[in-house]
């Protein structure tokens, strides 16, 4: 075999391919990673509106039912939702936290307070105020579901002390009954 030569070529892997279909499969490629990013935080925002009407329905329906039968002074949640089967089921998918003082449901905390008059004010607010929810609720069962934007730094996740509607500037917006 004397005489015979091989000789190799490196090819590289854009060789025959025009720049302009590289360019377009760059283009695609950048809108389908754009696509993704804007359908995460769309999904992210989507979970916080549905945690948001989750936590009001919560309040609505404890209401109902607080207006029918308060509990006595020192009951805590967990102990009045336990008389109460059928409300005690439609609260699904909770977790209770602090002994039955506070209950997790759909990434909001609710906990209540006995008021002097006798009146139970019962509060919601975000487990984590990016992540999981914004708004702050309360829920006074004599003048209904409250609102608050609660900016950055305000309520959030188990270490915030329940909600207060003590401001005096309008923070505090009544949902419709």
């Amino acid at each position: 075999m004397a005489g015979t030569r091989i000789t190799t070529q490196a090819s590289t892997a854009h060789e025959g391919i025009p720049p302009g279909r590289i360019l377009s499969g760059l283009t695609v490629l950048g809108v389908g990673a754009l696509v993704v990013l804007v359908s995460l935080s769309l999904f992210r925002d989507l979970a916080e509106r549905e945690n948001e009407r989750d936590a009001v329905q919560t309040l609505v329906v404890i209401g109902r039912e607080l207006r029918a039968a308060p509990p006595a002074p020192g009951t805590t949640l967990r102990e009045w939702l336990a008389e109460r089967p059928l409300l005690h089921r439609q609260l699904n998918d909770r977790r209770w936290l602090d002994g039955g003082d506070r209950l997790l449901r759909h990434g909001y905390l609710f906990e209540w307070t006995h008021r002097a008059d006798g009146q139970v004010v019962l509060g919601a607010w975000p487990w984590d105020r990016d992540k999981t929810g914004r708004s702050a609720y309360l829920l006074d069962a004599s003048s209904g579901v409250w609102r608050h934007e609660n900016g950055p730094g305000g309520w959030s996740g188990p270490e915030s002390p329940m909600p207060e509607r003590r401001d005096a500037l309008g923070q505090w917006q009544r949902l419709g009954r």
